[in-house]
């Protein structure tokens, strides 16, 4: 009877299973994105039950479900949707991006991830994808140009394998060389970064490169996103490392990979030099016109070349001219001259990446090969590339991510230091391409031209071609990222995530410098060889806790500690003295050693690190998903300063409001109010510079005895930390459907006080300055962006964005008893922190006035400059942002990128020694007739400069019987003398020479500039240009690719408009971004690229 039972029990139930398959129909559909490419990996699931599946590498799938049932569809990376299942048996079905206005999900301090409706300060986040759309650049950095409000970035003059200055908010220090850069974290990781330049070290122009810094390294392909956290209270809880804000990196971790697939991408880009000098080609070199050299042929008197330095000669006539290497030519300008000394860079990247992802985690695997030629010759820079970004959900309990990025960089001969051209000019008539062959022998050495009467101009070229393409100087860098996390969700409310990360830098530095002479003896020639090594070790690990005590009240709580530990070393060696053996690159082949007071030639070494504790907590309560108040707390323990001070304490504020259901504005989507507060601190800008410290010397000639030697600088106290306390508030909102117009704007006012800086004191002293905390800084500043979709239709959509952001500053109060700090600068011009003004006023000799502000001659009829400096100008950008257009229609894309600057002076040493040495086409005004001059002689009993009649001939008291016809009459008064001793202005009327007027503008030992040259360097720019071609689906699918993209782009076009004459506005020497003193050409980029997924 049992056994019968069971056995109708098990009869009934697959009737019943029958029935329920007989009842169910089977359904099929596509799951596509909002670009209509099909999602491959999406989980469809019927609501309710177990019942699902997943959709193939077309997007396609087929399930069977209940009469009337709901279908769940997800995946990774994309918003959820629910679609109630009709009569009909086929389904298209859009999957959204989950990152959608308030509810788009940031990467915040230490790596948490916040929704933006909850954070009360400003976030900039850049995608990937909008780092690449116009091509894949060198390095990440030059794709910010305009994409961020408020953050600044000039490339210089080193290219794109030298640094980019950065800046966010102008960020700006009382001291030279302070480090105002933003953190940089890669994946959680703090790497190395530091101010770099290209500016003359040690008189030696030509080994004075810009090497760059880690995130030269980070290869855009692998970014998933930038977020700039600009304010205080966005980096409170980096504590003193982020206090100029913090800069983001994702990369990519394949968890928005669509199932498992590849991904190949190759780009060849083109560099084209671009000049902005204008250069005048109708006057050769020489002082005057009348200024000629001649040599004798065979009896026969023949012109030569005038090895002047300037170019204020006779006209260019064509007449033959014996040149430097014996041969005749034409006199004539050759006005390429310049230009034949770059030659077009290349660069090849290829990339190619693997990934996949599913309910258990995500994979990416990418390797990238990337090799670039500069424009200049034997500069060249070849990279690889791995990178892994791994995540695994081991279960509902534990998740594991691990990160690694290797790169493996080296580097040849980079871009030098020129401004040795630059103080000796580019005489116009001088052919450099003929003239390159003669730099060195038949031996390949370096020929006796001693005898031959070169010009500096042609000896500063030898030196550098022989530098650039006969020596090399290579550095070879292996720099890794890596880091692994831990997720433990010890309950529903309560995680530990515990992490641990390095960035490892290690660079040798090889310099193989040429013998110059072999004959009559050895001459020149040295080996060195240099080890830089940096890591930077980060851990921390924290408690999180969220839970809701009701439907609508949240809090959310973190605790947890941080280290970080920094460490370098470096030593160097080298051969001295030159070499015994030619051609031996090898540290056994010094020809001589020096003595103990000069051993640091030969030998050196340094060592140095720091270490950060912290503490660190957050607690956010939020009512109805609407109203969130948030407070954290920072303790530091810095080892950068003394015990007694090196501990500090920074709290911050912020309240976040979502206002898009309580109040009533018409077409608003969402919106949201933030108002936030911090009060954050650092310590010292290097390891050392709070401490007193000793060295060690030998005096030579006294049995080599062993000295110690104090520091020169002095201490007012022991130095306590710097503090910046920052007000922020702003609000975000979005209009129409789809948020089609949204717009985020800022408001932010700080001070930077307690600051830790050097005053420089009188040697009398004996000291050459003091260190203390001073300075009480405030800066403000507004921030917009704003974006729209004016177009939106199936076919057809175009987006518009806009950045815009304005900075000011004033220095509130310095030290007792000093008003004027100064900052950088030499004799000649200062940068300066002055009490009431802003901070980085410049400061010169401005030209000497009388009481109506009109410029006084001296005797020879030349502006005078005063005796004391005045404020002249400003390095500050005052305004500064981007505005782009992106437009697609059926798979084409058009993007236009530019941005803008306004505001800020520029020191042009170009435009100086251009204008003082004649050969830029300003310096035409007043050479002659033709161009304004006046007709004068020189009298040959007074000296003086005397008008005379154009056309007739010069009269006897003309000195040597020449007339002159570039004389000019400057603008001003003259001062003269009355009958009783007083002096008074008159209009001047004293002929000056428009030679001995440009020549002013020289001043080889720079102890005095007038201000003519200090330009506004205001400049907007079409930055980027690129259109792009998604392959239709119905042509890749017999051939099983998911998608091909084919994209030609350009970047740094041209400018639409600029202040700075003669040079790019963004030739600046590295980190003074208020210098320009290398007068590389602009380079304008295109590039062809391909990207193929399957």
């Amino acid at each position: 009877m049992k056994r019968s039972l069971q056995l109708l029990a098990v009869l009934l139930a697959l009737c019943c299973q029958i029935v329920l398959a007989q009842d169910k129909r089977n359904i099929a559909g596509v799951v596509h994105d909002a670009k209509g490419n099909p999602l491959p990996g999406v989980t469809i699931l019927e609501k309710g039950t177990k019942s699902g599946t997943t959709t193939d590498l077309n997007g396609k799938f087929s399930i069977a479900v209940a009469p009337g049932a709901i279908i769940q569809v997800s995946m990774v990376g994309y918003g959820k949707t629910e679609v109630a299942t009709t009569a009909k048996t086929s389904y298209d079905i859009l999957l959204e991006d989950d990152a959608k206005g308030l509810n788009e999900v940031v990467v915040t301090a230490l790596g948490i991830k916040q929704s933006r409706k909850s954070l009360g300060y400003a976030v900039s986040s850049i995608k990937g994808d909008e780092l690449t759309q116009a091509g894949t650049t060198l390095n990440p950095v030059q794709a910010l140009y305009g994409k961020a409000a408020g953050v600044g970035v000039i490339a210089g003059s080193a290219g794109p394998m030298g640094g980019i200055n950065i800046k966010v908010r102008g960020a700006a220090s009382l001291t030279e060389g302070a480090n105002n850069r933003p953190l940089i974290v890669v994946d959680g990781v703090v790497i190395r970064d530091a101010n770099t330049s290209m500016a003359s070290r040690n008189y030696d122009p030509l080994h004075s490169v810009d090497y760059g810094t880690g995130i030269n390294d980070i290869n855009p392909d692998d970014i998933e996103s930038i977020d700039i956290l600009k304010g205080a209270k966005a980096t409170a809880l980096y504590g003193e490392k982020g206090a100029n804000g913090v800069m983001m990196i994702t990369t990519k971790s394949g968890s928005h990979a669509k199932g498992f697939g590849v991904t190949l991408s190759h780009q060849r880009t083109i560099e084209q030099p671009v000049n902005y000098i204008d250069f005048q080609n109708e006057y050769g070199s020489g002082l005057t016109p009348y200024d000629t050299a001649y040599t004798y042929i065979n009896g026969v008197k023949t012109r030569k070349v005038n090895p002047s330095r300037f170019s204020f000669g006779p006209k260019f006539t064509g007449e033959p001219m014996q040149y430097f290497d014996g041969t005749i030519r034409p006199y004539s300008a050759v006005p390429n001259n310049f230009m034949s000394l770059f030659q077009n860079g290349s660069s090849n990247r290829t990339n190619v990446a693997i990934s996949g992802a599913s309910d258990k985690g995500s994979m990416r695997l990418s390797y990238t090969n990337f090799g670039y030629d500069d424009i200049l010759e034997n500069s060249w820079q070849k990279q690889n590339t791995f990178s892994f970004n791994g995540t695994m959900k081991a279960s509902k309990f534990a998740t594991f991510e691990v990160t690694s990025n290797l790169y493996s960089v080296k580097s040849n001969n980079r871009r030098p230091s020129i401004d040795g051209l630059v103080a000796w000019g580019m005489n116009r008539e001088y052919p450099l391409a003929q003239l390159r062959q003669y730099y060195r022998d038949s031996t390949g050495h370096r020929p006796n031209l001693d005898a031959a009467g070169l010009p500096n101009m042609i000896t500063k070229m030898f030196d550098f071609w022989w530098n650039q393409y006969d020596n090399f100087n290579t550095d070879t860098k292996l720099h890794l990222i890596s880091s692994a996390k831990a997720t433990l969700n010890f309950t529903k409310d309560l995680s530990m995530v515990t992490f641990a990360g390095v960035d490892y830098t290690n660079t040798d530095f090889i310099s193989m410098e040429k013998e110059t002479r072999i004959y009559p003896k050895i001459a020149g020639g040295t080996y060195s060889m240099q080890r830089d090594n940096y890591t930077i070790q980060t851990y921390q690990s924290y408690l999180n806790y969220n839970h809701d005590f009701s439907n609508d009240l949240h809090l959310y709580a973190m605790a947890g500690g941080y280290v970080q530990q920094d460490n370098y070393n470096s030593i160097f060696a080298s051969t001295t003295g030159g070499f015994r053996v030619p051609g031996w690159f090898s540290l056994d082949n010094s020809a001589s050693f020096p003595d103990l007071g000069s051993a640091g030639k030969a030998r050196r070494a340094s060592r140095g690190s720091s270490i950060t504790y912290s503490s660190f907590g957050t607690l956010q309560m939020s009512w109805k998903d609407r109203y969130f108040v948030e407070g954290t707390g920072r303790m530091d323990w810095n080892s950068t300063l003394y015990p007694k001070n090196n501990h500090y304490f920074y709290p911050s504020l912020s309240f976040t409001w979502d206002f898009t259901k309580d109040i009533h504005i018409p077409k608003l989507n969402y919106g949201k109010f933030r108002i936030g507060w911090a009060d954050v601190g650092r310590g010292a800008s290097s390891n050392y510079f709070a401490y007193r410290y000793y060295d060690v010397n030998s005096i030579v000639g006294y049995n080599n005895a062993t000295t110690i030697i104090g520091m020169e600088s002095m201490f007012a106290n022991e130095l306590l930390p710097e503090r910046k306390r920052e007000y922020e508030t702003g609000f975000e909102a979005g209009f129409f459907p789809k948020s089609r117009l949204s717009i985020d704007f800022s408001f932010y006012t700080n001070n930077v006080y307690n600051q830790i800086m050097g005053v420089n004191l009188s040697n009398t002293t004996g000291n050459t300055q003091i260190r203390i905390n001073a300075g009480n800084v405030k800066n403000w500043g507004y921030e917009l962006g704003l974006k729209g979709t004016p177009i939106l239709t199936k076919d057809l959509t175009w987006t518009v964005g806009i950045t815009a952001a304005t900075q000011r500053s004033k220095v509130l109060k310095l030290y007792p008893g000093i008003s004027t700090n100064p900052i950088s600068g030499n004799a000649g011009f200062k940068v300066v922190a002055k009490e009431g003004r802003p901070v980085n006023e410049i400061q010169m000799f401005d030209y000497l006035k009388d009481d109506n502000g009109n410029k006084v001659v001296n005797a020879n009829g030349l502006y005078q400059l005063s005796n004391t400096m005045s404020t002249v100008g400003n390095t500050q950008a005052k305004v500064l942002g981007g505005v782009y257009s992106d437009l697609n229609y059926k798979g084409v894309s058009l993007h236009i990128g530019l941005d803008y600057k306004f505001g800020g002076q520029i020191f042009s040493y170009t435009n100086y020694y251009m204008t003082g040495l004649g050969v830029t086409k300003n310096t035409l005004a007043y050479r002659d007739t033709e161009h304004g001059g006046l007709t004068y002689y020189v009298d040959k009993t007074t000296g003086k400069n005397t008008a005379w009649t154009n056309g007739q001939p010069a009269p006897a008291q003309a000195k040597d019987g020449k007339l002159y016809f570039d004389g000019m009459i400057l603008d001003g008064v003259k001062q003269t003398t009355d009958g009783s001793g007083n002096t008074k202005y008159e209009k001047n009327d004293i002929i000056t020479s428009a030679t001995s007027y440009y020549q002013t503008y020289i001043n080889d030992l720079s102890t005095a500039w007038g201000p003519d040259r200090l330009f506004k360097n205001d400049y907007i720019k079409l930055r980027e240009l690129a259109v792009s071609y998604d392959l239709p689906r119905r042509w890749l699918q017999p051939i099983h690719l998911q998608s091909v993209k084919v994209t030609a782009a350009a970047r740094n076009l041209f400018y639409l408009y600029k202040t700075l004459p003669n040079v790019d506005p963004e030739s600046t020497l590295g980190s003074d971004i208020f210098i320009e003193n290398s007068f590389y050409p602009s380079t304008r980029t295109y590039s062809l690229g391909v990207n193929v997924s399957f």
